[in-house]
C-alpha cells in the first residue's frame, strides 16, 4: 500500500498550521544593526580607553598593564643543593655546640661545650628551689 501525502483537515478551522516563512529581510536587518551596534559600542569602547590611558600618562601613571620596571620581589631563595646545604647547616651547629665562644661579652655570657656543661653539671648538681 502506498502513503499519500495528507491534506490539512479543513473541517476544524481553528486547528491549522503557519501558512508563511519566517520574514527574512526583518531577520537579516535584525542581523546587521545588531553586527552594527556591537561594532559602534567596540569603537567606542577603544575611544574611551584611549582617552583615560592618555588622561593617566599626563598625571605620570604608567599605562595599565605595561611596567617600566620589573618590581624587585624578596621571595625565598631557591635551594640548589638541600642536602649540601643541610650538611652545612649541621656542621655550623655542631661547631656553635662543641665550642668555646662569647654569647654576650659586655655581659660576660659564654658558651661552653656540652661534654664540659655535663661534668660541671654532674660535680656541682641542679640548683634546688627553696620552700
Amino acid at each position: 500500500m502506498v502513503e499519500q501525502a495528507h491534506a490539512p483537515r479543513q473541517d476544524n478551522p481553528a486547528v491549522s498550521h503557519e501558512s508563511s516563512d519566517v520574514d527574512l529581510r526583518r531577520i537579516t536587518y535584525w542581523g546587521v544593526g545588531l553586527a552594527a551596534s556591537v561594532l559602534l559600542i567596540l569603537a567606542f569602547l577603544f575611544w574611551l580607553f584611549n582617552f583615560f590611558s592618555k588622561g593617566e600618562s599626563r598625571l605620570g601613571h604608567d599605562p595599565v598593564g605595561i611596567r617600566r620596571t620589573t618590581p624587585q620581589t624578596a621571595g625565598p631563595p631557591l635551594q640548589i643543593s638541600p642536602r649540601n646545604e643541610m650538611a652545612e647547616m649541621r656542621a655550623a651547629e655542631d661547631k656553635i655546640l662543641h665550642s668555646y665562644g662569647w654569647v654576650d661579652r659586655q655581659k660576660g655570657i659564654v658558651r661552653i661545650p656540652i661534654e664540659r656543661a655535663m661534668e660541671l653539671t654532674a660535680q656541682r648538681g641542679l640548683p634546688v628551689r627553696k620552700k
